[in-house]
């Protein structure tokens, strides 16, 4: 086998078994000689291949946005005007991180977040898409250039230009909630797993999203 192809081979083979044990065990318990251990290699080797165990860790943890990525891409393709689109999508991204905050807080607020894309691109180059999944590929780097405030604040900077909105109060809204969000995602790391605390923190994160949109439109969103 070429040198490279065995480079690329034990590169995926980390992603995967780092997948694998997040699933196993949690992002929290996971430690760099276990899982070198399980590939098969010396810690040493993990940090041939990825700068950072954190930046493996967002990598490996693409695999999980499957679902809502998918769900993302269809409320975007539906003819609901912008402020029904962006409390649509923050319903969504609710319903999945609250269900599993270490790997949606990990993803969108850690200390890799920056490269989201870069991490996106990476995971695509080393397990292609097939051919009905190149849309929702493509979709994972359009939906989230930047941070997911940056991303919020798209959506009602669009929603300023139709008029429910003020461009002040867009900005405003998409910091609001983004810090909403977070801070919910922080408060529920240690019980979210409990029975039926992932469905009330959905719920509750949701309504105050909309709440806060709601004193900030200047129409009714159902004129549209």
């Amino acid at each position: 086998m070429a040198r490279g192809l065995m480079a690329q081979t034990t590169k995926q083979r980390f992603v995967e078994v780092t997948y694998d044990m997040i699933k196993e065990k949690g992002i929290e318990n996971l430690k760099v000689r276990d899982i070198a251990k399980r590939v098969g290699c010396t810690a040493a080797a993990l940090y041939k291949h990825f700068e950072t165990m954190d930046y493996l860790i967002m990598v490996a943890s693409i695999r999980f946005l499957d679902d809502y990525m998918m769900e993302l891409m269809e409320l975007t393709e539906s003819e609901q005007n912008s402020i029904e689109i962006n409390l649509a999508a923050w319903k969504a991204f609710n319903k999945y991180a609250f269900a599993n905050p270490p790997i949606f807080i990990h993803l969108f607020w850690g200390s890799c977040s920056h490269l989201f894309e870069e991490a996106v691109s990476e995971y695509f180059q080393m397990f292609p898409a097939q051919a009905g999944e190149h849309r929702i590929a493509y979709f994972y780097t359009a939906a989230f250039t930047g941070s997911i405030r940056e991303r919020d604040f798209i959506w009602l900077r669009r929603a300023a230009a139709e008029g429910f909105l003020n461009y002040d109060d867009a900005v405003y809204i998409s910091k609001v909630n983004n810090y909403t969000v977070h801070g919910m995602l922080l408060e529920h790391l240690e019980d979210y797993a409990e029975p039926g605390v992932a469905e009330r923190s959905t719920q509750e994160c949701d309504e105050m999203i909309e709440k806060t949109i709601h004193v900030f439109l200047l129409k009714d969103i159902n004129q549209e």
